[in-house]
């Protein structure tokens, strides 16, 4: 079991040059547009919320353009209505011009049917992007929503259940517990595989174990956040 710190890749083309000035030019205008589009702005982020209050895990497709395509994207998907009835948000920098963290653009969804709509919608509009890779998150071909090799597109599922969690940092959170506590795990019925299963994570890549976890399991998962994240 091997930790992998949440910021994890640092991706230097959002501190070069080309992106700072395309975010002074292009990002007012596409700010604007998500205004008139009904986004709200939370911090650094534009976004619009679409949750059902009674969904205990919220799906979450995370898009993973490089910088020189980043403006452009978000615009193509501001334009475009098909995309309204997602949740989704973006990082648009208000005094700090940079952002290392890849995860900038990301999309809810209430099922995985949704999510394989939406990749259809978004694999038209990332046509002749270039990617980055994501850590704290799986490639869509782990769920069979696209084909082996399909890159740019990554899964998660948040636990809303946790309040103010989302999937990238309980897993690296819930992963970097299981390292330092093995005895622990070892010592439970079904061990460390067991315990695994119960969080809904997997060693075998970075997503969640299932996107349709069993209900059953939160009670033991809030029992655990609890020792992972006192307070």
């Amino acid at each position: 079991m091997r930790f992998v710190p949440y910021p994890a890749p640092i991706l230097r083309d959002y501190r070069r040059a080309l992106f700072v000035r395309e975010t002074r030019t292009l990002g007012p205008i596409v700010q604007d547009l998500a205004f008139k589009r009904g986004l709200k702005r939370r911090g650094p982020w534009l976004g619009a919320s679409r949750s059902s209050p009674n969904q205990l895990w919220l799906p979450k497709l995370y898009v993973c353009v490089r910088a020189a395509h980043y403006w452009a994207v978000v615009r193509r998907i501001l334009i475009d209505s098909r995309f309204r009835r997602y949740g989704w948000k973006f990082y648009s920098p208000l005094d700090n011009l940079f952002y290392e963290r890849p995860d900038k653009i990301a999309f809810y969804c209430p099922s995985r049917r949704a999510i394989k709509t939406l990749i259809s919608y978004l694999r038209h509009t990332l046509k002749g992007s270039a990617y980055h890779p994501l850590r704290h998150a799986a490639r869509t071909s782990r769920y069979g929503l696209e084909l082996v090799g399909s890159r740019g597109l990554y899964v998660g599922l948040d636990p809303l259940f946790l309040k103010g969690v989302s999937w990238r940092s309980y897993r690296a959170l819930a992963i970097s517990w299981a390292k330092v506590n093995p005895d622990h795990l070892e010592g439970l019925p079904g061990g460390s595989a067991g315990w695994l299963r119960r969080m809904n994570l997997t060693l075998s890549h970075e997503g969640p174990r299932t996107l349709t976890p069993q209900d059953s399991d939160i009670p033991f998962i809030r029992r655990y956040w609890r020792m992972i994240q006192p307070g």
